[in-house]
């Protein structure tokens, strides 16, 4: 069974939708919201398999919040407007339905998704990289490009071997979009790349490009991660 969630601020639309995944028995609709913000804080505390999302909203537009939650979640752009298309498909949606969406189209949206989940092959490619907006600009960044992300505010500073990009989000939202693999945090602020470790004492994490502060609670943790005696 895949947890499906719809949002969209159009009662009728929400309805519609409803009743399209209700021809589905391994589609279960868990939750639906009018409300773009309402919707994230749910997303980013329960893992679904499937948005349903429209792109234009209150407070925050559907390719925004595309870009706030887990990677490997599967999302279909439900829209008025065929427009958003390019900008929706840079981020890697399975598909997008203008609406009126018809039964055959949203069929065959289905069916991506159904591929998706049963050959992998969308999750390798989320593996490498992800696309987030800065200035403008959806911006491809390599997770082995990525030596680390601290916290500056409103924003969050992307440093790669090459480059400091500064994107608007926080630790927490980038966090749920990366690789647990790859990627720790020693401190509120920072996400490290385990792969641009290059030393560690009692209180910083060496970096080729700055000492990262541990948190005093995360020196066990990180010790035990990377094979060391505390």
């Amino acid at each position: 069974m895949y947890k499906c969630v719809v949002i969209d601020d159009d009662e009728l639309s929400r309805g519609a939708m409803r009743h399209l995944i209700s021809h589905y028995q391994d589609l279960e609709l868990v939750a639906e919201f009018s409300d773009g913000q309402k919707a994230l804080a749910f997303l980013q505390e329960t893992k679904i398999d499937l948005l349903f999302v429209d792109v234009l909203m209150p407070g925050i537009s559907g390719l925004e919040l595309i870009q706030k939650i887990a990677a490997d979640t599967g999302v279909i752009i439900i829209s008025d407007y065929k427009e958003f298309a390019v900008d929706a498909f840079t981020l890697q949606v399975i598909d997008y339905l203008h609406k009126p969406v018809k039964i055959d189209r949203f069929a065959v949206a289905v069916r991506k998704f159904y591929q998706k989940m049963s050959s992998g092959k969308q999750e390798q490619v989320k593996g490498r990289h992800l696309f987030l907006k800065v200035d403008g600009i959806y911006r491809k960044i390599s997770f082995d490009e990525i030596v680390y992300i601290e916290n500056d505010g409103n924003y969050i500073n992307i440093v790669t071997q090459s480059d400091t990009i500064t994107p608007y989000g926080t630790i927490k939202e980038i966090e749920s979009r990366l690789p647990a693999k790859l990627f720790f945090k020693p401190h509120r602020s920072y996400l490290v790349s385990i792969n641009f470790v290059e030393g560690v004492d009692e209180n910083f994490i060496i970096t080729p490009k700055k000492l990262i502060p541990i948190s005093r609670d995360k020196r066990k943790e990180i010790y035990e991660l990377l094979g060391l005696k505390s």
